[in-house]
């Protein structure tokens, strides 16, 4: 089994009108791609980078002068969505390099871009890291589970991961905190970055990790593009009677904190934040606590197994 695993950022080029979202850069940060030697392949991102209904993305490979040639493709189960990479890797100056067409396709997004990344070869179980920021080694994911308050309203054991990844920017690097139940009140999502790794302008952003602590704070422009939100109850309001309840609905952040510890595998911290919607202030707090998930199969080949199911080739 070869693994190639990121040696630095992706250049992402668009087509015509497609704007890349910011989190298809994390995603790539923290994607291996494993090369089967009968001639399967599979993108792999870590968890909580990208969906879970379409990747691991599955596809076939086979050799192309010094290097290779492969096409993936994957549509989710209810048929809602789609993605597919067809492209090569092979040398280029002595270094491997990714060279591949990206489409993600659902009902709601249609984006197609051309991705070049240098890529370079790990042995299974030799790990993936590329080296330590402040103590912590990068990429790291992490599982954590969010208690708190919104608006009012407790939330308690709230699921999200918490991933730490190398920088697309002047960040010492990027953090992204996402919930697994989107629509459950408490549920977060923390995409936040500086503008220069090809973002929206999110306002102020700032980012210390000393010693295993972290500390990021945001504050978003007025009407600008907000990096983090959460969801929060509805309220109804006074005088008004429902025979249902309205649903949560999510609240963009104007400010927003997220402070953490690690030790050893645990992570432990706060995030706060608050936003305005319908003109009216909401805030969000939350205890976190969590334990690195480890991505190192003790076997790659039945790691390999398990993720492989035969590609959707055929549009």
């Amino acid at each position: 089994m070869r693994r190639l695993v990121p040696d630095g950022p992706a250049r992402v080029d668009r087509h015509g009108t497609t704007r890349a979202r910011p989190g298809l850069y994390r995603m790539l940060q923290g994607t291996g791609w494993w090369l089967h030697p009968d001639g399967r392949l599979l993108v792999v991102p870590r968890p909580g980078l990208a969906r879970d209904d379409l990747f691991p993305l599955p596809g076939m490979h086979r050799p192309e002068g010094p290097g290779v040639r492969f096409v993936a493709a994957r549509n989710s189960p209810d048929g809602s969505a789609r993605a597919s990479m067809a492209g090569r890797i092979a040398p280029v100056d002595g270094a491997l390099r990714l060279t591949t067409e990206y489409h993600i396709q659902t009902l709601v997004h249609d984006e197609r871009v051309t991705l070049t990344q240098p890529l370079r070869t790990e042995e299974p179980g030799a790990g993936t890291g590329f080296g330590r920021v402040g103590g912590i080694p990068l990429p790291a994911v992490y599982r954590v589970e969010l208690t708190g308050v919104t608006d009012g309203v407790a939330f308690r054991s709230v699921v999200a991961e918490l991933a730490l990844l190398p920088p697309t920017s002047s960040d010492l690097l990027e953090v992204t905190l996402f919930g697994e139940d989107i629509g459950m009140i408490g549920d977060i999502s923390w995409l936040a970055a500086t503008a220069d790794s090809g973002h929206e302008d999110i306002g102020r952003y700032t980012l210390d990790l000393t010693g295993g602590r972290l500390r990021a704070e945001l504050s978003a422009p007025q009407g600008g593009v907000s990096t983090v939100s959460w969801t929060a109850p509805t309220p109804v309001p006074s005088g008004l009677h429902l025979d249902w309840v309205p649903p949560p609905l999510p609240v963009p952040a104007r400010r927003a904190m997220l402070a953490l510890h690690f030790t050893g595998t645990r992570v432990a911290g706060e995030v706060r934040a608050s936003g305005l919607r319908d003109d009216r202030v909401v805030d969000y707090r939350a205890e976190v606590q969590g334990t690195l998930v480890s991505d190192e199969p003790a076997d790659p080949y039945e790691a390999f197994e398990r993720a492989w199911q035969p590609p959707d080739l055929g549009g």
